[in-house]
C-alpha cells in the first residue's frame, strides 16, 4: 500500500508513527494479547460470568453415591462385559470397585443384586479386566425356640449341646446357618437355635476368582467360629451345598470354586471332609426339606404313616418326597431314594426332581406349544410375549374366554403322564414324564405344598394368605381355575389382587397347572385334603421349612 508522507509540523504525528497506527489498524492479529484482551475486554466480562457460575455448579453439587444405577449405554456395555467375565447372565450382578467387607443393615442388603459399581483393572493396552466382587455382609440374627434358655445361660450347658454349620450358597448370596441342638435320651434332636447370616453376591459370581470366592466366606465362618464353643468345635460338622448358581457354570469352573472352598475350610477346626462341599442336585434338595418338614412338625417320633409328603413347586422344577417302606428301595429303578436320618431313626426317602416342570419352564413349554397361535391358557384378548430359558415366545388369546379344561389338555399333553418309566414296571408306577413312582404307601397318606403352589392357592383365596398354612382340595383349585380363565387380565387384576401385573396374563394357566400337577402328576384325588404351608409352628414359633435344617439333622445323625 502507498503511504502519502506529509511534512512534520509541531504538534503533529511524525509519518513513522502515522504508518504504525495504519499497520496495526490493517493488521489486528500482530497485536500482543495483552492488547487484545484490554481491547476486547466487555465481551471477556460478558462471557465470563456463565463460565464461572456452571464452573461454580459443578464443584458444589453433591456427587451420586457410589451405588446409583447407571441406565446409560455405557453401563449395558458394562453388564455385558460382566456377563461373559462371570460366565452366566444369571449369576448375580454386583461389582463394587474394592474388596473390603461391608457391614449394613438387613434393609441395605435387600437389593437388587445388579447394583453397584465396577471394579476394573486397566492394563497397559486398554482391555478391560473385571475385578472380583466384593462382599457385602448383613448382621447376624439367631432364631431361638421358645424352650431355649437365654445366651447369658445358654454357655454353662453348651458342653453338652450338640452344633451343626451349613453354607447355602445360592445364586443370590452365602448363607450360614449355625444350628444348636440338645440330644435327648433317645438319641433324637432338639433344635434350640439358629445363628444365621447371609452375604451378597454368591459363590458363583467369582467364577474366574475362586481364590477370592472361598475368602468371601471369611467373614459367614467368623461367626460359626464365635457361635460354636472351641470345646465342641472338633465335633461340629460343617458343610458346603451350593445350588442354582453354580449348576449353570462350566464344570471347571464350578470345580475350582468347590475345590477353593475345600482348602478354605482345612484351615478350620470343624469337622468336615471333601465330600461336605459339592453341588447339591435337586433330588437331595428335596430330601432334605422332607427331613425338615417332618422334623418340625413333630413327625419323626412315630412310624411312616405319621409322616407326610411334600410336593415343592419352584419356577424350574418341582419335587416330590415321601418315606416309603424298606421293601421299595430293592424293587425301585436306581436314583429314586436317598437314606435320611434323625437321630436313631433311618428313613428311605423317596424323591424325584423334575426339571423342566416347575411353573415358570411349565408356561414355556404350555404357551410355546402353541407356536403363536390363540391359546386356551391366555385370557381373551391379550396379547404379548413371554420369556424363559432365553426363548422367547408370542402369547395371544383367543376371541373367546380361555377354558381351563381345554388349558389342561395341553397342561396334560406337556406332563405325559403315559411315558413309560422302565422296561418291566407297570404303567401304574409311573407318574409323568418318564418319571417311576411306584413306593407309595403309609408315608404319602398326607401331602404338603409349598412355594409356588402355597402362592398361587392363596391368591386365590383357598387359604388364608395371613396365616403360615391352611388346606384345601385339588377340586377347589380346580373350581378357581374355571372362574380365573373365564376373566381377561383386568378383570384377573381387580378380582385377584395379590396377583402381579406381570403374572395376570398367566394366572389361568398357574392354576390349570396347579390341579393337572397334583392330579394327572401325582395322582392326588380331587377330594383329598392337601396342606398348602408357608411356615411351621415349631415350639411355638414360626419356622420357613428350609432344607438347610434337614441337612444338619441327617449330618449330625450319621
Amino acid at each position: 500500500m502507498l503511504l502519502r508522507l506529509r511534512p512534520t509540523t509541531a504538534g503533529a504525528r511524525s509519518p513513522r508513527h502515522d504508518a504504525t497506527i495504519m499497520r496495526r489498524r490493517y493488521s489486528g492479529a500482530r497485536d500482543s494479547p495483552a492488547e487484545l484482551l484490554w481491547k476486547f475486554r466487555g465481551v471477556v466480562a460478558v462471557v465470563s460470568v456463565p463460565i464461572f457460575l456452571f464452573l461454580a455448579v459443578l464443584l458444589l453439587m453433591p456427587r451420586a453415591a457410589d451405588d446409583s444405577l447407571d441406565f446409560s449405554s455405557n453401563a449395558m456395555d458394562r453388564d455385558a462385559r460382566l456377563s461373559q467375565a462371570y460366565g452366566s447372565a444369571d449369576s448375580p450382578r454386583t461389582y463394587p470397585a474394592a474388596r473390603d467387607v461391608h457391614v449394613e443393615s438387613r434393609d441395605a442388603v435387600d437389593v437388587d443384586p445388579r447394583e453397584g459399581d465396577l471394579g476394573v483393572a486397566r492394563p497397559i493396552g486398554g482391555n478391560v479386566l473385571p475385578s472380583p466382587p466384593s462382599t457385602v455382609v448383613e448382621p447376624p440374627s439367631k432364631v431361638v425356640s421358645a424352650s431355649s434358655p437365654t445366651a447369658n445361660n445358654a454357655a454353662a450347658d453348651d458342653d453338652a449341646r450338640k452344633y451343626a454349620i451349613v453354607f447355602d450358597a445360592g445364586s443370590t448370596g452365602s448363607r450360614v446357618h449355625v444350628y444348636r441342638f440338645d440330644e435327648t435320651e433317645d438319641g433324637s434332636l432338639a433344635l434350640v437355635d439358629d445363628t444365621f447370616e447371609q452375604l451378597k453376591p454368591g459363590l458363583s459370581s467369582f467364577a474366574k476368582f475362586p481364590s477370592e470366592g472361598a475368602d468371601s466366606i471369611d467373614p459367614l465362618l467368623e461367626i460359626a467360629m464365635k457361635t460354636v464353643p472351641e470345646a465342641r468345635r472338633a465335633t461340629t460338622t460343617v458343610e458346603v451345598r451350593a445350588t442354582a448358581g453354580l449348576r449353570l457354570l462350566p464344570g471347571k469352573e464350578a470345580d475350582g470354586l468347590l475345590d477353593a472352598v475345600r482348602a478354605k475350610l482345612k484351615g478350620y477346626p470343624f469337622s468336615f471332609n471333601d465330600d461336605s462341599v459339592s453341588i447339591m442336585d435337586g433330588a437331595e434338595e428335596g430330601a432334605f426339606q422332607w427331613l425338615t418338614m417332618n422334623y418340625l412338625l413333630g413327625n419323626l417320633d412315630g412310624d411312616l404313616s405319621d409322616t407326610v409328603a411334600t410336593v415343592d413347586l419352584g419356577g424350574g422344577s418341582v419335587q416330590l418326597a415321601y418315606a416309603a417302606e424298606e421293601k421299595h428301595v430293592k424293587a425301585a429303578p436306581e436314583g429314586y431314594f436317598k437314606a435320611m436320618t434323625s437321630g436313631s431313626k433311618k428313613y428311605h426317602v423317596y424323591v424325584y426332581s423334575h426339571l423342566g416342570f416347575g411353573i415358570m419352564a411349565a408356561r414355556a413349554a404350555v404357551l410355546g406349544s402353541a407356536n403363536g397361535a390363540p391359546s386356551p391358557c391366555v385370557p381373551t384378548g391379550h396379547s404379548g410375549t413371554y420369556e424363559y430359558g432365553g426363548k422367547t415366545h408370542n402369547v395371544t388369546g383367543g376371541s373367546t374366554p380361555a377354558n381351563a379344561t381345554e388349558c389342561k389338555r395341553v397342561v396334560n399333553g406337556v406332563l405325559a403322564p403315559d411315558t413309560k418309566c422302565g422296561k418291566v414296571v407297570r404303567q401304574t408306577d409311573c407318574s409323568f414324564n418318564g418319571a417311576w413312582d411306584g413306593s407309595r404307601g403309609p408315608g404319602t397318606g398326607k401331602f404338603y405344598l409349598s412355594s409356588y403352589l402355597f402362592d398361587r392357592v392363596t391368591q386365590a383365596g383357598l387359604v388364608d394368605p395371613g396365616e403360615p398354612s391352611g388346606t384345601t382340595t385339588p377340586g377347589e383349585i380346580l373350581k378357581v381355575a374355571e372362574k380365573a380363565c373365564e376373566m381377561t387380565v383386568d378383570q384377573i387384576a381387580v378380582e385377584y389382587r395379590d396377583v402381579d401385573a406381570k403374572d395376570a396374563p398367566y394366572y389361568c394357566h398357574d392354576l390349570s397347572y396347579a390341579h393337572s400337577l397334583l392330579t394327572v402328576g401325582y395322582k392326588i384325588h380331587d377330594e383329598d385334603v392337601v396342606t398348602l404351608v408357608k411356615q411351621v409352628e415349631y415350639n411355638g414359633q414360626l419356622t420357613e421349612a428350609a432344607w438347610p435344617l434337614g441337612a444338619a439333622i441327617n449330618a449330625l445323625s450319621n
